[in-house]
């Protein structure tokens, strides 16, 4: 029976190992861990460890990422003189990270995936702009598109913070209507103005902006594009087309190309051509290690076989170290080049987090861009 003794060490050490693994977590840089139970109050951690107790404490999850939202109605909005008209319009939200936003983000969004909180957000939002439209006649939303952007923004603002959610940027893309109402509103104004006797050197600054309007109405379209890689000592750094000296390198299937990812994305979504993981699978070899200008060469081929001319790109590296911006120039040229657009087209800057998050931690990068097309055909 002198067996039985280590056998029950044994057995005691495997089931303390078990609880210990499950008892120590880590909070990745764009997630918050909840720690709640044994009647002590929930704290809260990111980017960090803690210790749980096993089945005597609960562990609840929240995204900290930043949430883009394409937004299209699909329902029409009412305007206050009762005219039916569609929406396009992209926003930028995240949860907010203060005490009281994470508290009513935790009510609201717990345990919940991000598409799963744009979802929810992109209803709110819908709802908002429902509740700004009704305010304007149809006149004064088409002709002072500015303030109706703000009141929307306000109004959109304002229903986010109740549920924890806070709005980073809106912008109004397009407003239509079925019966061509507010294209037939800009060109009758137009005409009127040219009938007073102006001539278009001499038009106020309001004039000139309103005929920009009735020229580029539903001709220009603009996207946003957002990407994230983890940084390893495995791999070169590639930025914009760029081997920077550094001691690590992004993770990814492709040459991990942060920055030329951002920018095919908002290609991509400003000509409603998906993302690139629909035209670039990371689950398809023929992708592995390829140079990421070569596929923004081609989301470009797509874009303009829709119709699209691309007119502008800005883009924005986030990332602590190394130090970007020697090498801006040749970024943009490079970028420019596999679009097949003018240098001037591109602008490439970058920012730091001050050491907050994943990318100040030196974790990983981030990159940000809007694309600016044009119809053409």
């Amino acid at each position: 029976m002198s067996f039985i003794v280590p056998l029950g060490t044994a057995v005691f050490i495997v089931i303390f190992l078990i609880l210990m693994s499950v008892a120590y977590v880590k909070a990745p840089p764009n997630q918050v861990f909840i720690v709640s139970g044994l009647n002590k109050q929930p704290r809260r951690f990111s980017g960090t460890a803690s210790f749980i107790v096993p089945f005597a404490q609960r562990l609840d999850k929240l995204p900290l990422s930043h949430i883009a939202l394409n937004i299209r109605t699909t329902a029409p909005l009412i305007t206050k003189d009762l005219i039916k008209i569609k929406l396009e319009a992209t926003a930028e939200l995240r949860i907010t990270p203060t005490d009281e936003g994470l508290t009513l983000a935790a009510q609201n969004f717990l345990n919940k995936t991000e598409r799963e909180i744009a979802e929810s957000a992109q209803l709110l939002v819908l709802s908002s702009l429902g509740e700004a439209t009704s305010e304007f006649a149809l006149s004064s939303l088409v002709l002072d598109r500015s303030l109706f952007s703000k009141q929307a923004t306000s109004a959109i603002s304002g229903n986010l913070k109740k549920l924890g959610l806070e709005l980073i940027s809106f912008n109004v893309q397009n407003i239509t209507d079925d019966q061509k109402l507010i294209e037939t509103m800009l060109e009758d104004s137009a005409a009127k103005l040219k009938e007073n006797g102006k001539t278009a050197g001499s038009f106020d600054n309001a004039t000139e902006e309103m005929l920009k309007l009735v020229k580029t109405h539903t001709q220009f379209r603009s996207g946003v594009g957002f990407d994230v890689h983890q940084l390893t000592k495995e791999r070169p750094l590639i930025l914009g087309g760029v081997r920077l000296p550094y001691e690590k390198g992004l993770l990814g299937h492709s040459d991990a190309d942060v920055l030329v990812h951002a920018v095919m994305d908002a290609l991509l979504g400003a000509a409603k051509l998906a993302d690139i993981g629909v035209w670039f699978p990371d689950t398809n070899p023929q992708w592995k290690d390829a140079d990421s200008l070569k596929l923004a060469a081609a989301v470009a081929d797509k874009v303009r076989s829709k119709g699209y001319e691309i007119i502008n790109i800005d883009a924005m590296v986030i990332a602590q170290a190394p130090k970007i911006s020697p090498h801006f120039e040749e970024m943009a040229k490079n970028i420019a080049k596999a679009l097949d657009v003018e240098a001037e087209s591109v602008n490439v800057k970058a920012t730091t987090t001050e050491k907050m998050g994943f990318c100040g931690e030196g974790l990983g990068m981030a990159a940000m861009a809007s694309a600016l097309l044009k119809k053409t055909a």
